[in-house]
């Protein structure tokens, strides 16, 4: 098993985690932008960097009501996802 290590953080690897995302001060526009655009319910994490480990993979979380009345949040498969600097943005994790 690999391990990433970001923010004094040491998490598996390809393990998907559900986040809540904020934009550094020296975040660009488009990328706070797009925060506040796709991150309402936050967003979904694999821990596996881009090729030059300055960049991670982030996935819109969805959220649907079933018939009982129950929210649940679904990865958004084939949905929208962005690549943003890790050294623009903070994430925390989403219990």
């Amino acid at each position: 098993m690999y391990f990433y290590a970001n923010s004094g953080l040491i998490i598996p690897m390809n393990e998907t985690r559900k986040v809540r995302v904020t934009a550094k001060p020296n975040a660009k526009k488009i990328n706070r932008c797009r925060i506040h655009e796709r991150g309402r319910f936050g967003f979904w994490v694999n821990e596996t960097p881009s090729h030059d480990g300055k960049s991670i993979l982030l996935r819109e979380v969805r959220v649907d009501q079933l018939n009982d009345g129950t929210w649940i949040d679904l990865p958004a498969r084939g949905g929208w996802q962005r690549w943003f600097p890790l050294d623009e943005i903070e994430m925390v994790d989403i219990k």
